[in-house]
Formats: C-alpha cells, structure tokens, sequence
C-alpha cells in the first residue's frame, strides 16, 4: 500500500506532498501548511480535553464503586457480628 501523506488526526493529506512551490524549510512562510498545522492542532486539543474528562469521569466511577464495595463489605461483617 503506498504511503498518501496522511497525518495521525486524520485531517487529511498534508498539503506539501506534490506541492510545486516546495523547497526547503518552506513550512515557515506557507500558508496552506500553516492552516493545515492550526486544523491539526485544533483536533490534538480537542482530543486531549475529551481524554482528560473521561479520566476524570472513570476515576470518579471508580471511586464509588469502591465505597458500594466498602458499605456491602461492613453490612457483611455486621451480619457476621450479630450472629
């Protein structure tokens, strides 16, 4: 399978593959790079926001499944106590 120049965000291909204006370190002054760049950076930030909640939201599930535990464990050994 050949190689089409996309990038991991999935944006699209990268606008130098078959650029007739590329030379080097070209990214600097390019404006069709510098879009390309900020939609990138864009979607990273937005990954990286989405990431960061759903790990605050599964610590927080963690955190009460281990109280139920916790409470179910002491109802068990005051069961126990009572006998």
């Amino acid at each position: 399978m050949a190689y089409l120049g996309w990038n991991r965000s999935n944006v699209g291909p990268c606008p130098c593959k078959d650029c007739e204006e590329r030379y080097p370190a070209c990214h600097d002054q390019c404006g069709k790079f510098r879009e390309f760049r900020k939609e990138i950076d864009r979607k990273r930030i937005a990954e990286q926001t989405a990431r960061e909640s759903s790990d605050i939201l599964s610590e927080s599930k963690k955190r009460a499944i281990w109280r139920k535990q916790r409470y179910n464990r002491s109802k068990t050994f005051r069961r126990l106590a009572d006998r």
